[in-house]
């Protein structure tokens, strides 16, 4: 109910932000079919924020007999998780799944182009090919005016950028050559400028930095005319690959103002994708933590409850950790602590705490790219699901009072609710 709530709410604001010439619907199936579109506005304007709102309401919604929907979907939250830098190739695959069962060959074969360029990304180069293979072939069965239609230089692109990744230069720049020419000739801007920047990527590869500046120039200066906010959809997608070609043209005085305009759209040097962090916080007995599952030992007694709270109450200042966390101690020693705990969390885990605003208050925040879990989540999830043995299971505990020093106080209150939570259903299973 607060879902369609949510939904009957956000589809009264579309027509302002988003303005369309059709009528929102009130039934699922039009809700559902208004919110793909505006994901789509929102994924083309560079809203990623406000896509994974549209997208956790578009989730729940079912469109049962129209798969194209679905498809359409999945399709753009697989493109939301590319360029917020995750893993998109298994919900890629469930769109291609129903995209087939819609029929939509177009549709079909821009799937099997994006799942050949991830699978060649993560290394994965028999399956890459596997997937353009079955795009040649699906391209084979299509009609004459298919085949037209179908007949873009994306294709060759990405050929190319699969080649290129396994170090076949010289194959790949013949590709990037001819989809360059093909993309010229149809009036393509985007497909031309991302074959240059290809070639000019292989060119940086091999130290020829004079070529480099002739393709990366005109490149620059044809993106720059493109007027959306951090480019096209299509190129943003190439932006973590072409990172040594901005700091060229930054470090290159001849191509300042090129890059200067090219900045100015919003297309900018994109960072280096982090690899996520997955942590998993054990607290239903001694405090212990796992990071990408090897246990990590620390020299301070609550440095992992310094990263519960911050994980719990992003924003904090360091001065609400020390009120919370240690209440008892003398502001001075709260302090020094606290400091001490951020300290071993950086020199353990590496970046996984963020600081925002001032230097002299910042607030701290888990990292993006930091997952963390904890067995009270699980143990909830549970209890949830009527397992109530496997609750049990996950208490690692039986005599606090036969420890040697006692937990902090934040972690015991969060203990102490779990527990509650547990017997209650105990209590209530044993009633029933």
């Amino acid at each position: 109910m607060v879902i369609r709530s949510k939904i009957k709410d956000l589809l009264t604001q579309i027509d302002a932000e988003y303005p369309t010439d059709e009528p929102i619907g009130s039934d699922e199936a039009a809700a559902a079919l208004t919110l793909s579109t505006l994901l789509h506005l929102q994924l083309i304007k560079g809203h990623y924020d406000g896509a994974a709102s549209t997208q956790r309401l578009l989730s729940p919604l079912r469109t049962p007999g129209q798969p194209e929907l679905q498809a359409t979907f999945l399709y753009h939250s697989a493109l939301l998780l590319r360029l917020q830098g995750q893993p998109a190739y298994e919900v890629l695959a469930s769109a291609l799944a129903y995209y087939e069962a819609a029929g939509d060959l177009t549709s079909i074969l821009r799937c099997l182009l994006m799942l050949a360029d991830l699978a060649s990304r993560s290394g994965q180069h028999a399956d890459a090919q596997a997937q353009l293979d079955t795009a040649s072939q699906r391209f084979q069965l299509a009609t004459a005016s298919q085949r037209f239609q179908l007949a873009t230089p994306t294709l060759q692109l990405v050929r190319g950028m699969l080649l290129r990744r396994q170090g076949q230069a010289l194959d790949a720049t013949h590709l990037f050559d001819d989809a360059h020419a093909q993309a010229q000739q149809r009036g393509d801007a985007v497909t031309a400028v991302r074959a240059a920047l290809q070639q000019a990527l292989i060119a940086h590869a091999q130290h020829d930095f004079q070529r480099v500046r002739t393709l990366l120039t005109p490149a620059l200066e044809q993106a720059s005319t493109f007027g959306l906010p951090g480019g096209p959809l299509e190129l943003r997608l190439d932006l973590d690959e072409l990172t040594p070609l901005w700091d060229f043209a930054r470090h290159d005085p001849t191509m300042s103002d090129a890059l200067a305009r090219f900045l100015q759209v919003g297309i900018a040097q994109p960072t280096q994708h982090t690899p996520t962090v997955h942590l998993d916080a054990l607290v239903l007995g001694p405090p212990m933590l796992f990071k990408d599952g090897q246990l990590i030992p620390f020299t301070l007694r609550d440095t992992v409850a310094v990263l519960l709270y911050i994980t719990l109450h992003p924003g904090r200042q360091r001065t609400d950790i020390q009120s919370t966390l240690f209440p008892d101690r003398p502001a001075q020693a709260a302090s020094n602590y606290t400091r001490k705990a951020l300290a071993e969390l950086a020199d353990k885990l590496g970046p996984v705490i963020e600081k925002h605003g001032p230097h002299n208050a910042p607030t701290y925040h888990l990292a993006p790219h930091v997952q963390l879990t904890t067995d009270i989540h699980a143990l909830h999830i549970r209890l949830h699901q009527g397992d109530l043995r496997g609750a049990q299971a996950l208490i690692r505990d039986r005599d606090p009072s036969q420890r040697r020093l006692p937990d902090n106080s934040y972690l015991q209150h969060m203990r102490a609710a779990a527990f509650a939570d547990l017997k209650r259903a105990q209590q209530t299973a044993q009633k029933l």
